[in-house]
This record gives C-alpha cells, structure tokens and sequence, in this order.
C-alpha cells in the first residue's frame, strides 16, 4: 500500500493559518473579558451604538442626571402644572382690581378684606368699602365744624342680624340690631369697634375698625367672611 507524500506547508500557508487562530481566540477573548468597566468615560460616541438597543434594565439604578438628560424636553407632570398657578389664584388677582377693597384675599374659603377711606365725600352718595356675605360698609363725609362723618352697616338681605361691642369716649357698649332689614341703617360710631353680623343663610362677617370722626383721618379697617 503505498503513501501520500507528506509535504512542508508553504509560507503563505503558515501565515494564513496563524491569522485564523488569532482571529478566533481575539473574539473569543473580547466576549468574556470586555464590560462596562473597561470602556473609558465619554470615549464611545453615541453614533457607535445601535438606537434602542440598550433596553431600560441594562442601566446601573440612579445613574442618570441632569447633565445626561435634556430637561428641556421633558413635559410637565401634573402637580406642576397645578403648581405654576397655584401662586396666583383667581380670586386674588380679582380682588386686587376690584374698585371696593383696597386689598383682598382668599383664606379658608372666605374673603378678607381690608379697607380704609379718608376726605370728603357727599352723603347723597356714599362709597362701599367692603361688600360681603350680605353685609356692606359705606363711606361719606363732610367737611365743617366738626365734620359729619358717616360711616355704616347695611343689609342687601332681610332677616340679618348684627351685634357691635365699641369703644368711645363714654366707654364701652354692647348693641344688637335684630332683624336687621334691606332699608336699615347701622351706624359705626365710636372709636374702635368688632362687629359680627349673620345673613339667614349662615353666612358669618367679622369686621373691626377705627373711626376718628374727623374727614382728614377717616375710617380703616378689615373684614373677613362670605
């Protein structure tokens, strides 16, 4: 039985054998040694990696800030879009435009008013400093000797009620005015006083202020209710 010669690989063989067993144990090496610890920061351009192909749970929790993410795309959650308004509620903005208060509020609800008016002013015409919960304050005044300041309770609903504790002069005084009717006429005289009047439906106004009686000074004050 006779034999194959066996003859000396060539040059070019030898060379192109050592390049496949580089090549195949290189790959190898890369698969099992190459992971996010040996890549240096900022040296893999983000054109290097297939868009979407790095799914959610392959990044390290917590390891995104504000200097990987543009927070100018990001939309507006819901509690900050309530809180961009939430500075300037509707009624306050109202109130500061409202003729009657020279500044009013919203707090629990009810409106909080504060007032206050000087010079003169004809009767025939008074002004309304505060208008709530069915209670309103006017204002008039005439200059003389003295002057004949005016300053008053009245109703827009019938069946109210109001109760006043003031301090004069002569002291202090208690005084109930009940049924308080559309058409009446409370005066606030005396230096300083609290009122508390109540409409029939429950409504509730708490009013304080100081009345010097004199046009130059006139009337201030503030009321909370509604």
């Amino acid at each position: 039985m006779s034999r194959l010669p066996v003859g000396r690989p060539s040059a070019a063989m030898a060379v192109a054998l050592v390049a496949l067993v580089a090549a195949i144990s290189g790959t190898a090496w890369a698969a099992t040694q190459i992971d996010g610890r040996t890549i240096a920061k900022n040296s893999e351009p983000g054109n290097r990696i297939k868009q979407r192909s790095l799914p959610a749970n392959r990044l390290k929790p917590h390891s995104l800030t504000g200097a990987e993410i543009n927070l100018g795309g990001l939309g507006t959650v819901p509690a900050a879009s309530h809180a961009a308004t939430a500075d300037h509620a509707a009624t306050a903005e109202q109130a500061g435009s409202a003729a009657l208060a020279g500044e009013a509020a919203k707090i629990g609800g009810l409106s909080v008013l504060k007032f206050s008016r000087t010079g003169a002013v004809p009767s025939a015409s008074p002004v309304t400093l505060a208008n709530v919960g069915g209670l309103k304050l006017t204002y008039s005044c005439l200059p003389s000797f003295p002057d004949t300041l005016i300053f008053a309770a009245v109703t827009t609903v019938n069946g109210a009620e109001l109760w006043l504790t003031r301090t004069a002069a002569g002291g202090a005084s208690i005084e109930l005015q009940q049924p308080f009717n559309v058409g009446e006429t409370f005066l606030l005289t005396g230096f300083v006083a609290t009122g508390v009047y109540t409409a029939p439906d429950g409504q509730v106004v708490t009013f304080t202020y100081r009345n010097t009686l004199h046009c130059a000074e006139g009337v201030a004050g503030t009321a909370v209710g509604g």
